[in-house]
C-alpha cells in the first residue's frame, strides 16, 4: 500500500483547496519538493490555483468559493471571515465567477426571524438534538447554534462541543479577570454577536492558552497562516459572557475608558494595566518602557501608577506624528524600572516574553523581595 499521503486525491484535496495550502506548504508536510506535489495536482485532475495569487488568497478561486458557498452553506460573511476579508470582497469574486446564488425565498436566513427563534428554542428544549434542528430549518449547525447562543440557550452537555465559563469576568477582583480584560482591551478584539475571537502571533500561543484555560477550557487553539505570518486564533461564544466584555469596553476601537474599569480598586488596576501593557506596551534593551492606545487609557494608566508609585503624575503624553494613537513612556533608570516593578511585582498572570525582557534588564524587578512600592 502507497504510504504517500499526496498521492491520495482526497488527501491532497483537502490540504490545497480546504485549508489552502501552497503547493510548498504542503511539500514540507510530506518532505518532498513542491514541485513534486503540483505534479501531483495536476495528475489527479486537480484545479490549481493562479500562481500569482499565492496560498492565502483562496477567496479568488472559484472551486474554493463554490465550495464554502454550495457544499458547506456558509455565508459570504463566515466566509469573509475565514480568510480575513469582508463580504463585500467575497461578493466581488462571486460575481466575477459567476456563481450563482441561493435563492432568497427558499435559503436559509443567519439570523432566525423571532418566532422561529423561539419554537427553535422550545424544541430544544424539549429534546430536539442539534441534527434534528438542523435539518428542520435546513440550516449548517454553525449557523443554528449562532441564534440559539443569541437566544441564551445553555446547552446540553452531549450537543455542545466546547464549554465556555461565561461569568469569570464579573468579578475583577480576580487577578486573572482583571489582567485578561486590560489583555484584550489592548488587543482591540471585538464581539461578533455573542462571539469572542482573539488571535495573537503564533509564537505567543503558550500565552493563549492560559486564556484558553480561563474562559473555554476543552476548545482549541487554530494556527493558520495570513498575510505571510502565522496566527494563532481561539474563539469563545456566549450571550453575557459577550456582553461582559461590551461593559468593560472590550470592542473595536476602543473608544473609551468605561467605568467598570475607572473604578477598579488599586490591586485590580495593576493587573489590569499588566495586561495592556502585555498587549500594547513594549521595552527596550536599553530599558525603556512604552505604551501605546488612545489618550483616556493612558490618562489612567499614568494616573494609577502615580498613585501607587513617587513617579510624576504629569507624565508627558506624546501623539503619533500621523494617526490617533498616543504613546506613555517611562525612560531608562529609575521611572522606567519603578513601572516594570509596578506591573510584574508577585504577578502570577503575564506574557512571559515580556516578563523576562523585565528581568533580563532588572534582575530583582519581578520577586516577591522587591520593597513596597511607594504610597
Amino acid at each position: 500500500m502507497d504510504e504517500r499521503p499526496y498521492h491520495n486525491r482526497d488527501w491532497i484535496r483537502a490540504k490545497y483547496w480546504d485549508e489552502g495550502l501552497s503547493t510548498r506548504q504542503i511539500a514540507d508536510l510530506v518532505g518532498v519538493n513542491g514541485k513534486t506535489i503540483y505534479r501531483w495536482l495536476v495528475k489527479l485532475d486537480i484545479p490549481t490555483r493562479n500562481r500569482k495569487l499565492g496560498g492565502q488568497e483562496t477567496y479568488k478561486c472559484k472551486e474554493w468559493l463554490e465550495h464554502k458557498y454550495w457544499d458547506e452553506g456558509l455565508s459570504t460573511v463566515e466566509m469573509g471571515e475565514l480568510v480575513d476579508r469582508c463580504h463585500e470582497t467575497i461578493c466581488l469574486w462571486m460575481n466575477h465567477h459567476s456563481i450563482p446564488r441561493r435563492d432568497p425565498t427558499t435559503a436559509y436566513s443567519t439570523i432566525f426571524p423571532p418566532e422561529q427563534l423561539k419554537e427553535a428554542v422550545r424544541l430544544y428544549r424539549e429534546g430536539y438534538s442539534l441534527a434534528d434542528l438542523k435539518e428542520r430549518y435546513n440550516v449548517s449547525q454553525r449557523q443554528l447554534q449562532k441564534n440559539l447562543d443569541r437566544a441564551g440557550v445553555e446547552y446540553r452537555d452531549q450537543n455542545r462541543q466546547y464549554t465556555t465559563n461565561e461569568h469569570v469576568f464579573d468579578d475583577l477582583s480576580d487577578e486573572r479577570a482583571a489582567y485578561w480584560g486590560g489583555f484584550l482591551y489592548a488587543d482591540a478584539c471585538g464581539i461578533r454577536t455573542t462571539v469572542l475571537q482573539v488571535r495573537l502571533a503564533a509564537k505567543d500561543k503558550k500565552h493563549l492558552e492560559k486564556l484558553r484555560d480561563f474562559v473555554t477550557p476543552n476548545h482549541p487553539i487554530y494556527v493558520a497562516h495570513y498575510d505571510n505570518r502565522d496566527f494563532a486564533t481561539l474563539a469563545a461564544c456566549g450571550v453575557h459572557l459577550a456582553e461582559r466584555l461590551v461593559e468593560l469596553g472590550i470592542v473595536v476601537g476602543r473608544p473609551t475608558i468605561p467605568p467598570a474599569i475607572r473604578n477598579l480598586r488599586s490591586a485590580a488596576a495593576r493587573h489590569w494595566i499588566r495586561g495592556l501593557f502585555d498587549g500594547d506596551g513594549s521595552a527596550t534593551k536599553c530599558g525603556r518602557i512604552s505604551l501605546c492606545g488612545n489618550r483616556e487609557s493612558l490618562e489612567f494608566v499614568r494616573a494609577r501608577i502615580a498613585e501607587a508609585t513617587k513617579l510624576k503624575p504629569d507624565r508627558p503624553i506624546r501623539s503619533h506624528s500621523i494617526s490617533n494613537v498616543y504613546y506613555l513612556d517611562y525612560h531608562r533608570g529609575y521611572p522606567a524600572r519603578i513601572a516594570a516593578e509596578y506591573m510584574y511585582k508577585n504577578a502570577t498572570v503575564y506574557l512571559e516574553r515580556k516578563r523576562n525582557r523585565m528581568l533580563d534588564i532588572w534582575p530583582d524587578t519581578c520577586s516577591a523581595s522587591v520593597p513596597a512600592l511607594g504610597r
